[in-house]
């Protein structure tokens, strides 16, 4: 059964995703009241809202690209927005199995170097408080859970969290947007400068051969760095220019791509 939408990434999926189904009040997500115990259904354009709104926040407390936030949560709608919201900013999302001790959630924290902790119930954010000051990195830790009694200024709740960033998404989304489809050569394109990809053997970047190979220090490189990939990946990077410079017809975006307008402007219309 083929996709819905083409897509190479999480945020290509959920913004493709979004754009079928928006307007026609359809759930994305759903979740059991507890209270009235009914199920709640949240749609398409209230998922955006909410995702939009921590993107905003998780942006206003300086999470960017490659940088990590921890979810320390069930399974429940909060987790999937917080967990969109860091992928749409170039973002990783550091899970924690909620059964961890305190000591195990530090360690993690302090590894991954996470900026910011979400936390689901009363518990999870006793650990949390327990372990702040053991994490150097961690700036900001959101609770889904009610306060009881007034926190530090670095514990905030996922209503309060939601408003701020809501607030910030309307003032800077059009700063923030761009970086939905970033890649590295969207910087240089963007000053006019050509800046070619080519991964050999690569058919997604979700291609385990991306987290063994790419973007990967070789400044320093020692024995056990694969000089012999290096080797093959440059003769084929040298063909691959070769024959895109003797083909008889110029290369072109693919009709519809994000960049192809972005490339019609920088380059001309027969780009």
């Amino acid at each position: 059964m083929p996709a819905l939408v083409t897509f190479d990434t999480i945020p290509q999926l959920y913004t493709g995703i979004l754009s079928m189904f928006e307007g026609q009040n359809k759930a994305a997500l759903a979740y059991k009241d507890k209270k009235t115990k009914e199920w709640v259904d949240i749609t398409y354009e209230q998922l955006r809202e909410q995702v939009d709104a921590f993107t905003g926040f998780l942006y206003s407390h300086g999470v960017r690209k490659g940088d990590r936030v921890a979810i320390l949560a069930e399974n429940r709608p909060e987790w999937a927005i917080a967990d969109l919201a860091t992928q749409l900013l170039g973002g990783v999302n550091v899970g924690l199995y909620t059964t961890l001790p305190p000591s195990q959630i530090a360690y993690i924290l302090k590894d991954s170097g996470a900026k910011v902790l979400v936390v689901s119930t009363a518990m999870q954010l006793r650990k949390a408080e327990e372990i702040m000051d053991q994490c150097p990195d961690l700036k900001m830790v959101v609770t889904m859970s009610e306060l009881k009694k007034d926190r530090e200024g670095r514990v905030m709740m996922w209503e309060d969290a939601l408003a701020e960033g809501a607030s910030v998404w309307a003032a800077q989304s059009a700063e923030i947007e761009p970086l939905f489809n970033a890649s590295d050569n969207a910087p240089l394109a963007a000053k006019g400068i050509p800046a070619p990809t080519f991964s050999p053997g690569f058919r997604s970047l979700r291609d385990p051969l991306v987290a063994r190979y790419y973007h990967r220090a070789a400044d320093h490189a020692d024995a056990s760095y694969p000089f012999g990939y290096l080797l093959r990946f440059s003769q084929a990077y040298a063909r691959a220019a070769r024959l895109i410079a003797d083909a008889p017809v110029r290369p072109r975006w693919t009709t519809g791509d994000a960049f192809e307008s972005t490339a019609r402007a920088l380059y001309g219309s027969s780009y």
